[in-house]
């Protein structure tokens, strides 16, 4: 599909607001809201409508971490491993040093504390070298995130253990996000 002004207009006004109603953005680029509808219609095969945080308003933290890995091979491991970490906002193949950089964020200090620690993409066999930086995000105000969301699964996506961390244990780590621990 190849996107006209029409579909940028529509593209633009919903990133400032998702919530306009359809005659409401029909009004600002002069169509119906039957017209948006449609045209709508047929961007949902190219975007994908879902929800964003504001990490500030929430108080997270955005961890990066840079890795070396072993080989091609590990790194797509990893990679596989924690694309459905809900804590990761993105995984980067990179080049230069480190060839995988993933940023995560961190509802508070001790799970950051976890994430750089005992529940760390670090931890992993065959990592030649990593870094960890912390910070607060200044641009965009809002991320998407799947931290929210809650699963009947004992096991997190990466393979650990909830119940069987002693940070979680000691009430010193929320948990993962994907699992029945969550502590929310």
């Amino acid at each position: 599909m190849k996107l006209d002004e029409i579909d940028r207009k529509i593209l633009s006004i919903l990133k400032e607001n998702g919530r306009i109603s359809l005659t409401d953005l029909g009004e600002k680029i002069g169509m119906s809201h039957v017209g948006v509808k449609k045209r709508l219609d047929k961007l949902y095969d190219v975007i994908k409508v879902s929800p964003v945080i504001n990490l500030e308003d929430l108080k997270f933290r955005v961890i990066l971490v840079s890795i070396e890995t072993q080989n091609y091979e590990k790194q797509k491991e990893i990679i596989e491993k924690f694309k459905n970490c809900p804590r990761i906002l993105f995984i980067l193949k990179t080049t230069g040093e480190y060839n995988t950089l993933i940023g995560m964020i961190a509802e508070n200090k001790d799970v950051e504390e976890s994430i750089k620690g005992s529940c760390s993409i670090r931890t992993l066999e065959r990592i030649r070298r990593s870094e960890v930086e912390i910070g607060e995000l200044v641009y965009p105000e809002y991320v998407q995130s799947s931290i929210f969301g809650k699963s009947n699964s004992k096991k997190a996506p990466c393979g650990r253990k909830c119940s069987e961390c002693l940070r979680y244990k000691e009430k010193k780590c929320l948990g993962c996000p994907a699992t029945i621990y969550y502590r929310c």
